[in-house]
């Protein structure tokens, strides 16, 4: 008995050990983007850490993580757990040359070929809600989109904040899905830029 225990430790240790890993080396490829292949040496191997990307991402785990770790933070800034208000907007960013076509495009207003990242923050800038097209999508998908998964996910979030890209059909889904949808509109009378309040949140995630 004194022996096995040794070795019983040791293999807890070392499977804590190698989850460890695992999320360091998930949370380098998400920074950096590099490929599977040029994950450096010291982190677990490629296949073990695509195996439990895919798992986790498959099953949920990672979505919960993310909230719990959101929940924290906001109730650390003595707020609720969930959001009353959000904040959206869209981005159109240039796609990698491995992209496949089908799924970008260009932003006709930007010139940008590529993708549309939208996001739907709260007011500390956490994210809520994510949606990637294709750049030549027009910003009321995006919105819709965002509204759709902000209501599926959470029912306190009573009102949302948009910029002037967002038309009336993504203040009409608002009403669909029971949330206020306001078109937040820049001062014609200030020049050059000026953060708008609450809206610049968004931007700044």
């Amino acid at each position: 008995m004194s022996r096995g225990r040794p070795h019983t430790v040791r293999s807890a240790a070392t499977r804590a050990g190698t989850r460890c890993g695992i999320v360091n080396a998930l949370l380098y490829q998400g920074c950096t983007g590099c490929q599977w292949d040029l994950l450096p040496h010291d982190l677990p191997p490629r296949g073990a850490v695509m195996y439990y990307f895919a798992k986790w991402r498959d099953d949920g785990t990672d979505q919960t993580i993310h909230d719990l770790l959101r929940w924290q933070v906001r109730e650390k800034a003595r707020r609720k757990a969930d959001p009353s208000l959000v904040v959206l907007d869209t981005q159109s960013v240039h796609a990698a040359a491995g992209v496949p076509a089908e799924s970008t495009g260009c932003d006709a207003a930007k010139k940008v070929p590529g993708r549309k990242r939208s996001l739907a923050v709260d007011v500390l800038g956490l994210v809520i809600a994510v949606v990637v097209l294709a750049a030549s999508v027009h910003d009321n998908a995006a919105g819709i989109g965002l509204l759709d998964k902000v209501a599926a996910d959470t029912d306190t979030v009573q009102k949302a904040l948009v910029d002037q890209g967002f038309k009336n059909a993504v203040v009409a889904h608002g009403v669909q899905v029971g949330i206020e949808v306001e078109i937040v509109e820049r001062n014609p009378a200030q020049t050059g830029f000026a953060p708008i309040p609450k809206r610049w949140i968004v931007e700044r995630a």
